[in-house]
């Protein structure tokens, strides 16, 4: 038996419901955050970031109310348990505990496999409990997206259909990407789509595991995340880590 299934199987005991669930943790400028969506109760808990899911796992709770009240601060407090060692043996689950503000006993957690990829982000850490630390309804819209990048470009392009819209944005010169491509099917998350304005230059943070599509580079909440269906399984976005402010929508009919 894996530790996940281990885990889960405790959390089964100690919580009478569960349903499936995505958790997102978050660092921006050495800024943490966190963000968990659970589609089947049409909920979500945000701390600092609005968007993002990865990795897919299982929320165990009480009950939805009285605990799950957009009324009422929420703390949490994210650990990683590990079983094994070395980069192809080691597994790393990421649990999450919520508490109301002065309890001690969690009214839900949240287990899931942590992916390889992101096993040297597993650092523990806490927060929430601020005014705008709670469970609410889910209000984020996600698109299906296709992410390009042709090996002897220095272009991304991530190609929203459904809006009729592409964003664009240029890999820094100082990234050694050009031998890299991309073409992958994925998601991107936005909480309002006229935001997408095609006379504005985005920041992007990009990493081989997510995209983040910021207004300006200091902003808590990026406006869209993108992230790739391979992600779940293993697979990578071509393999750099940068910043530029570069980015454009642009509208396609």
């Amino acid at each position: 038996m894996t530790l996940t299934s281990e885990l889960q199987s405790q959390a089964s005991k100690d919580y009478p419901l569960v349903t499936p669930g995505f958790a997102y943790t978050y660092m921006h400028h050495a800024e943490r955050g966190l963000r968990v969506e659970c589609p089947d109760i049409v909920m979500e808990y945000t701390d600092c970031v609005p968007l993002g899911r990865d990795p897919k796992g299982l929320l165990y709770y009480n009950s939805l109310r009285p605990d799950f009240n957009p009324d009422k601060p929420v703390k949490y407090k994210v650990s990683f348990p590990c079983r094994g060692t070395g980069t192809v043996d080691q597994e790393i689950v990421i649990v999450i505990d919520f508490f109301h503000l002065t309890a001690t006993r969690a009214f839900a957690r949240f287990i899931a496999t942590l992916p390889q990829r992101a096993h040297s982000d597993a650092t523990p850490f806490e927060g929430g409990g601020g005014s705008n630390c709670h469970w609410g309804p889910f209000q984020a819209v996600q698109v299906t997206t296709n992410g390009t990048k042709e090996s002897t470009s220095d272009q991304v392009v991530l190609e929203i259909k459904s809006l009729r819209k592409t964003f664009c944005f240029t890999v820094p010169p100082n990234v050694s990407a050009n031998n890299y491509s991309m073409d992958t099917w994925g998601y991107t998350i936005l909480t309002d789509c006229a935001a997408l304005r095609t006379d504005v230059t985005y920041f992007v943070d990009y990493t081989n595991t997510r995209i983040l599509i910021f207004k300006q580079q200091f902003d808590r909440d990026p406006v869209a995340v993108f992230g790739s269906y391979e992600l779940q399984r293993d697979y990578q976005l071509f393999d750099a880590s940068f910043q530029v402010q570069n980015g454009k929508f642009a509208n396609t009919g």
